[in-house]
């Protein structure tokens, strides 16, 4: 029995860039280059540190007093397991960020609603649209912090800031100034252009 040849899906993905007015780190072809932030880096230590820490001091409490004697144990495992999901977020958060990232396909996005959320205290609702790979008009909803608005220039109407696509899926999306834990080296901070 002869092995079939099985062809690569979407390779034609691998030759986009970006739509014009992007940022320059994002016209290179897919796959990027991509490397995780030195806040990431910190926070990774931190975590591995604080963990390791937590566990030696559980495992003294318990080999010392036995299993659910000390209540000081039972803290200490619920701190663990708290730090632990915490660190599981911010890996899956970075992971996403990382796929989009080094192949994701850029294009501006521009504001067209932002206002204070209903929903959540400290934050504005932004609906913006942009245009999608098969070259349709979509609509796009963000939910964000003042700080953030503030931070990347503002999300007033007609701001346009850059999008990332994902190359399968049609309706997945992430704001290039939401990309968490990774960066292209050598860019500089994103950063939305007013109207």
């Amino acid at each position: 029995m002869s092995a079939q040849r099985v062809r690569p899906r979407l390779t034609f993905l691998s030759a986009i860039a970006a739509e014009p007015g992007v940022e320059p780190e994002l016209y290179t072809s897919t796959p990027r280059r991509v490397t995780n932030t030195r806040k990431m880096h910190r926070w990774r230590r931190w975590g591995a540190n604080l963990i390791a820490g937590l566990l030696s001091i559980l495992y003294y409490c318990w080999h010392m007093t036995g299993v659910g004697r000390e209540p000081m144990s039972v803290i200490i495992y619920a701190s663990v397991v708290l730090i632990v999901a915490a660190w599981l977020g911010a890996e899956g958060m970075a992971y996403g960020s990382h796929k989009f990232l080094r192949d994701g396909y850029a294009v501006r996005a521009t504001v067209e609603k932002c206002e204070p959320s209903e929903m959540k205290i400290g934050y504005v609702d932004v609906q913006y649209h942009y245009t999608g790979m098969d070259g349709k008009q979509a609509t796009g909803y963000l939910r964000v912090t003042y700080d953030v608005a503030k931070r990347v220039g503002g999300l007033g109407r007609g701001t346009t800031f850059t999008v990332l696509l994902h190359p399968t899926e049609r309706y997945d999306l992430l704001p290039y100034f939401q990309a968490y834990g990774v960066e292209i080296p050598g860019a500089a901070p994103v950063r939305t252009t007013p109207p």
